[in-house]
């Protein structure tokens, strides 16, 4: 069974900021910064992790983390701007304004199995701390996303009208409250998970390497290399509002060993060795496409601090649009792979 990689998280922070919110947003985003960095897991932790029930586990809080950000950060979003997220539920203003929060939960069995699944593998041997985070998370999260379900139903079949929103106003208490949890448990969840897939990474390369893979290890050194600026974005809150503060001297080895790893792709990706190796050679291209769009995009991060001038969120120059790329990265990854 294959293992899923982990998208880009600075995505989530940028919607949650545009509110004031949770996740990484404001105070929270701060919070989350000063969790203690999760300590590298052990040699036997990356080893269990092998296992059949180890892998399945960790696609499994892939998949929770990348609905989270998919499905969940987005939908909350809408529900703080449409209800507010003060003590006091807000009457929405205009009748758009509920069916935009009822079509942002609807369609989500598959965030709910990833829930559930992740509840029941948690307490399934072997066990590390990464299970303990994400039980901590999943737990909270089920009950939060049940009241914002119950919520949607409560719309659609237009109860407000004969209680005058009362339950409403209670689901909005609950909601505060649990989501509370769900912002405390993600950011653990998030160095945990963090943690391992570096470790797993690195093993990954040097196993592919001694096995004699030449395409497959270069594809994951690209993708590392990406995921590095990505963290140190996140780490350093860089945002197309605060590029004027990011550090040229210690961020350009970053998009160096970038460069260099996609170089060093390209030297060895030729259709017979992808081929050789299990790999669709026109998915490596398309690979390799994005990962130059990557490589474009990060110097042109460089280029805008330069000009030390504010970028808009999406253009070219921006972490937001170095993001966007790097999430595209991940998914032609994963595709290539499965």
């Amino acid at each position: 069974m294959a293992q899923r990689l982990v998208c880009g998280l600075l995505t989530m922070c940028i919607a949650g900021a545009a509110m004031g919110l949770g996740g990484c947003s404001g105070d929270a985003e701060n919070e989350a910064a000063a969790v203690a960095p999760a300590p590298a897991p052990s040699a036997a932790v990356v080893e269990a992790r092998q296992s059949a029930v180890g892998i399945e586990k960790w696609n499994t809080y892939v998949d929770l983390h990348n609905a989270m950000l998919d499905r969940f950060y987005p939908s909350i979003e809408i529900y703080f701007k449409v209800f507010g997220n003060e003590a006091a539920f807000r009457r929405p203003a205009r009748e758009n304004d509920r069916i935009n929060f009822t079509n942002s939960t609807l369609n989500s069995n598959a965030f709910i199995e990833a829930i559930d699944l992740a509840i029941n593998l948690s307490v399934l041997e072997p066990s590390d701390h990464l299970d303990l985070a994400a039980a901590n998370l999943a737990l909270p999260l089920k009950d939060l996303w049940a009241d914002m379900r119950e919520l949607t139903a409560y719309f659609r079949g237009r109860e407000y009208a004969g209680d005058s929103y009362a339950k409403a106003e209670q689901i909005h208490t609950r909601i505060l409250a649990v989501y509370q949890e769900v912002e405390a448990a993600f950011p653990v969840f998030l160095e945990f998970l963090s943690a391992q897939e570096a470790a797993r990474r690195e093993n990954d390369i040097a196993r592919m390497r001694i096995q004699g893979y030449k395409v497959l290890p270069a594809m994951l050194a690209v993708l590392t290399a990406a995921d590095d600026i990505h963290i140190y974005f996140v780490k350093n809150e860089i945002s197309s509002d605060t590029l004027i503060k990011l550090n040229k001297a210690a961020f350009s080895p970053f998009c160096d060993r970038l460069e260099a790893a996609l170089k060093a792709l390209e030297e060895v990706m030729a259709k017979e060795a992808a081929e050789k190796e299990g790999l669709d050679f026109n998915e490596v291209e398309v690979y390799c496409e994005a990962a130059r769009q990557v490589r474009d995009m990060a110097a042109g991060v460089i280029d805008g601090h330069l000009k030390q001038q504010r970028v808009e969120a999406l253009a070219q120059g921006s972490p937001e649009s170095f993001n966007q790329e790097f999430n595209v990265l991940v998914k032609r990854y994963n595709s290539s792979i499965f």
